[in-house]
């Protein structure tokens, strides 16, 4: 598992509470439509070779039909075979398919944390759907043969992974009914050299045992 000690910023967090106990708001009344956001990692390439980089990417979305507003907090951890993250290889929004805003994040040996949000600001609806929107990506170097598999995960901090608004209101934050995460596994294959060599070796091996 990631270390879960890194730096932590959440917009709106502090202010919202008291801005809802003096108007007398809660968030159920948007709340109760069964709101789901989903987490789920992408990869450049789901088969590689040893020595090879591939990027994984965090994508969110949800099923609100007019909603872009949101924060996120999220970690992705990297287990089974051996591999190495690249250090200042973590990128948010890279698509530029949304304006992110407040990104913060850091790489660590087991995967990453990224951190932020987005207004949309600049769309032509502040309230356009948030779908399949990649938010940040790394990079991982494989470096052992087998299977590499990345999960997201609920961030160190205290509010949900993906937290989203009422429609159209900033400052009031709706947590979803659930949160899906789903992972990806990549599989990591000899590299073609190392293959060549086995092959090339192999008539003397069996030359050897007669």
């Amino acid at each position: 598992m990631l270390n879960k000690q890194g730096i932590v910023m959440h917009v709106h967090a502090a202010a919202v509470v008291p801005l809802l106990a003096l108007a007398g708001l809660t968030t159920s009344a948007y709340a109760g439509h069964h709101e789901t956001g989903f987490i789920t990692l992408t990869a450049s390439a789901t088969t590689v070779s040893v020595g090879e980089t591939f990027t994984i990417g965090v994508v969110l979305s949800d099923n609100i039909p007019d909603n872009s507003v949101f924060t996120f907090d999220v970690l992705v951890a990297g287990s089974g075979a051996a591999f190495s993250t690249v250090p200042g290889s973590l990128v948010f929004d890279p698509a530029g398919s949304g304006f992110i805003f407040g990104e913060l994040g850091q790489i660590n040996p087991d995967g990453a944390q990224g951190l932020g949000g987005s207004a949309d600001i600049f769309s032509p609806s502040l309230d356009a759907p948030l779908d399949d929107l990649t938010v940040f990506t790394f990079q991982v170097l494989a470096t052992q043969n087998g299977a590499i598999t990345f999960t997201p995960e609920d961030g160190p901090g205290p509010n949900p992974a993906i937290q989203t608004y009422a429609p159209g209101i900033v400052l009031f934050p709706v947590q979803y009914d659930q949160i899906v995460f789903e992972g990806i596994t990549i599989t990591v294959i000899p590299a073609p050299s190392a293959v060549a060599l086995l092959a090339i070796a192999a008539p003397f091996t069996t030359r050897r045992r007669r």
